[in-house]
Parts: structure tokens; sequence; C-alpha cells
């Protein structure tokens, strides 16, 4: 699939390839302005133009995205941080209690990533919701959109799923307030106050290791660094703990795909507005 997307991407500007993007956040996606193809272990998930989709927190996935007008942002995109998520599941417990799952069990990558079209009304809440500062009016606004849907269950057990906090996430967290610091393993054991090797046992049952999400926390920083600041590339390299850049801008292509120059490009409209992909 990979092999699929690089040749598109070659071929046609309007089409952008990416492979290792993990979701820091929650994310709803209106695809307003793009098509959106996204692939995870080997199943392959297509949203069309006019599609609200959503991406679970922590999902590592590939993705192709084709533009519709090449001067424009491909879609526009709603993050949850950790206390939003606890509010709209809340709004949630109250109001369609009947939908509550708490104990998930088994799930597969169609319930972590699905879509939906959205109808006139959900789409004008959406755009108001994108730019509100008042967080409790935006998750308000929000739950209306939502239980406006015809998949709220799958909505409210994905909200649910993404709430909870592994150790994995604590992990992260400690990593994300200095991604710049030379990180070891013996620095987190210490954070948590045991062994090294708890450390690793506990990441391996969680399916991860400590360099792979080193790597990763690095490189999602880099992206926001590239998108949110007009920061030089030597110093996006050092804030995320390279000190050489042209060894960073190889870590970025071998782990994204494309270059910092190409993601840029992309994703920054002519207005200079960007639109976070993580």
């Amino acid at each position: 699939m990979n092999d699929v997307l690089d040749e598109l991407h070659n071929v046609d500007p309007s089409i952008i390839a990416i492979k290792n993007i993990t979701t820091n956040k929650y994310m709803i996606i209106y695809t307003d302005n793009c098509d959106l193809t996204i692939q995870k272990q080997n199943e392959v998930l297509s949203f069309p133009q006019g599609s609200f989709v959503f991406i679970e927190r922590s999902i590592k996935f590939s993705c192709n995205i084709k533009k519709k007008n090449s001067d424009k942002k491909p879609y526009r995109a709603i993050r949850l941080d950790k206390e939003e998520l606890l509010m709209l599941k809340d709004i949630f417990r109250s109001t369609h209690s009947y939908y509550i799952d708490e104990k998930i069990l088994e799930r597969r990558i169609k319930n972590k990533i699905f879509g939906t079209n959205g109808c006139t009304d959900c789409i004008k809440i959406f755009n108001r919701i994108e730019y509100s500062r008042d967080t409790r009016l935006k998750i308000l606004k929000l739950a209306y959109i939502i239980s406006r849907m015809g998949i709220v269950h799958e909505i409210i057990n994905s909200l649910i799923a993404s709430a909870a906090i592994t150790f994995t996430d604590k992990v992260k967290g400690i990593i994300e307030r200095n991604v710049s610091r030379k990180w070891r393993l013996n620095m987190i054991a210490d954070e948590f106050n045991i062994s090294e090797i708890s450390v690793r046992k506990r990441l391996d049952s969680e399916g991860e290791s400590f360099n792979n999400l080193l790597i990763e926390v690095r490189m999602n920083r880099a992206i926001q660094l590239l998108l949110e600041n007009d920061l030089q590339m030597h110093q996006i390299s050092k804030d995320v703990g390279i000190l050489s850049t042209s060894y960073f801008i190889k870590c970025f292509k071998n782990y994204f795909g494309i270059t910092p120059k190409q993601f840029i490009i992309y994703f920054r409209d002519r207005n200079n507005q960007n639109t976070l992909i993580y």
C-alpha cells in the first residue's frame, strides 16, 4: 500500500502520502477539501470529501490525502485533550447512558477510525467550534453535533477508549515535557521509581519499546514545530533533541516518508494558515 501511495504522490502534487502518523489527541476531521485514505494493519479505510472522520488517541497509521483545491488546506480538525474528552464523556453519560459501555474489550480498526457524512447544520456548527476559545461551549456544541449523527453509539465508545490512560501515555508525557533532553531508559525508570526492567516490560506489554516511543515523540514534536512556527530547520532539529540538521531531515524522511519541506508546502496554505495532522 505504501508503495502505491508513494507512486501516486510522485505523479500528482495534489496527493501526499505519509506513514507512521500517531495521533496524540482525539481527532475529529472534516474533509472539506480532500479525499482521505487511511491504512492500518492491512486494512484500508476511505473517506471522501465532505466526511467527518473520528480517530482515537494514540493510533498509528499511514494515509493518503488528495486535495481538491491546491491553494487551500486539505481538511479542518478539532483535537480533544484529556480534559475535553472527560467533559464530553460525562455529557453522554447523562444523555445517552444506555449507550455507555465502560468494559470495551476487543475492538477492530474500524472501531477506532470511522467516518460519516454530516448534515448542513453539523458543518456550520463545526466551523464555529474550530475557532472557539470557550472550552465548555466547544464541548456542548460538539456533543450536539455527535448526537445528530447516526453513529453516536460508535463515537461514544470511541471516546471512552481514548479517555483511558496507559503506561505508554505516562512515559510519553514525561518525554514531552522536555523533548530536547537526551533521554535514557534509566531516566524514565527514575521518574517512576521503578527498575529499567519494569519499564521495559510494561511498555512491551502494551506493544511498545522505549526507543520507538522516543522517536515517535520527537517526530510528532517536529511536525508541530514545522507547522506552528517559522523556525529554521536547525532550530527545530535542536528542539527535538537531534543536533545534526542533516540527520534530522534523514530521520524525518525515513519516519514519515516525506521531507520536512514537502510536509510544510502541502499543509500550509497561501495565507500561512496551518492544519495539524497529529
